[in-house]
């Protein structure tokens, strides 16, 4: 309407409104920049911190245990001061967007009026109109570069989540198989090659994990070893090879089906702050208490469980904090053999044990023989004098069978 409105007036003073518009634009072009890159400096200080943040409170106890939390929080208010830096530099950006448009408006429309009435000859009363639209005008132009500082200041952020997005969408499984999964006679590796950046895993590797007996995987850390389990429950794809479960493609096998098949017991345990009831089942319908009292004895549990005081129902804080590394890894293991799983898959889980909880576990693991296939990642003696077949890992990818 203002443009419209100018132009009828004087369409020489319509464009000229226009161009000090366009003109100041490219001249606080730099301003602009100085917003979009505060905005993308405030994004990445802000996820340093965050993850700085879950780190400290993940670790908070070996932190304090060793005097450290003022280290930690010198580190949080380093992080603190560059964001609140990168928020100034906005501020600064968009003062001056805001300080240096008023007074260059005011210089052009007295200049304008004082070339239009002395030189021109232009009658006063068309002039103060066309000044107050040109002010308008040029004030519509001023809010629409205020707007696009502010998104481009907001922009990084929009970018990162789009990223995280894009990342997760990459990411999804895709399960197209459909058929049973069945464990009769074992899973097996044919020719299977994986590789992860600048790091070969497997190169055409065989490998046999006969049902009802214990694997054991082992070999010097990094190798990916851990990578076997991950390709197991379809995790990772294999980049070239076959892994099948008895006679069928692990790509034909229904992802789900099978993943309800497996009890997976990580190197890093995760436990609630809830009953060891609710610990096992994980909220499991299907699991009755039958199943996880038999889960417990299975696992070597039940005897310190019932000396607790409410028993299955004692709450045992905060990632299990009331328990001995033991007894949460005696408890990670009955959480796995409540679900009745065809395969084990036990992950490094006595690396941090003593040597009489070791033999414990290795003795539990000894009576699951023939009733559930397992796979054990360690370089533990014990779980390798346990094993049935051992397959050592090597770190140029090649896999031998040691036993």
């Amino acid at each position: 309407m203002y443009v419209f409105t100018a132009l009828i007036i004087s369409w020489e003073i319509a464009l000229l409104a226009v161009s000090v518009g366009i003109a100041m634009l490219f001249i606080l072009k730099g301003v602009l920049n100085m917003s979009r890159t505060a905005g993308e400096r405030q994004t990445a200080f802000m996820k340093t911190l965050n993850a700085r943040l879950a780190d400290s409170v993940y670790g908070i106890k070996p932190i304090k245990a060793m005097g450290l939390e003022h280290r930690f929080k010198s580190l949080l208010d380093k992080d603190i001061d560059l964001i609140n830096k990168a928020e100034k530099k906005r501020a600064i950006a968009s003062s001056i967007m805001k300080a240096v448009h008023e007074p260059v408006l005011v210089i052009i429309i007295a200049l304008g009026l004082y070339f239009s009435v002395i030189y021109w000859g232009q009658p006063i009363a068309g002039l103060l109109v066309t000044a107050f639209l040109f002010y308008r005008l040029s004030g519509r132009i001023f809010n629409a570069q205020l707007c696009y500082q502010e998104i481009i200041t907001q922009e990084s952020a929009l970018w990162s989540i789009n990223k995280t997005i894009c990342d997760a969408n990459d990411a999804f499984e895709h399960n197209y198989g459909v058929d049973e999964p069945h464990l009769n006679n074992g899973i097996y590796f044919e020719k299977v090659s994986f590789s992860y950046p600048n790091h070969t895993i497997l190169r055409e590797a065989d490998i046999e994990i006969p049902a009802g007996k214990i694997t054991t995987i082992f070999g010097p850390s990094g190798v990916g070893k851990t990578t076997i389990a991950d390709l197991v429950a379809g995790l990772q794809k294999v980049q070239s090879g076959i892994v099948r479960l008895d006679d069928n493609s692990i790509e034909n096998i229904n992802l789900d089906k099978w993943r309800n098949n497996i009890g997976y017991v990580p190197q890093e345990m995760f436990l609630f702050h809830e009953t060891i009831e609710r610990n096992i089942t994980l909220g499991d319908p299907n699991i009755t208490i039958h199943d996880v009292e038999l889960a417990l004895d299975m696992a070597g549990a039940k005897e310190f469980v019932s000396l607790m005081p409410e028993g299955i129902n004692t709450v045992i804080g905060e990632r299990g904090s009331l328990l001995s590394g033991g007894q949460r890894q005696r408890i990670s293991i009955a959480r796995a053999l409540a679900r009745k799983p065809k395969l084990l898959v036990l992950d490094e889980i006595t690396t941090a044990l003593d040597p009489l909880t070791e033999a414990g576990i290795c003795n539990t693991l000894k009576l699951l023989k023939g009733k559930v296939t397992t796979l054990v990642v360690s370089h533990q003696d014990a779980l390798l004098e346990i094993a049935d077949v051992i397959y050592q890992f090597n770190t140029d990818g090649l896999v031998k069978k040691a036993r």
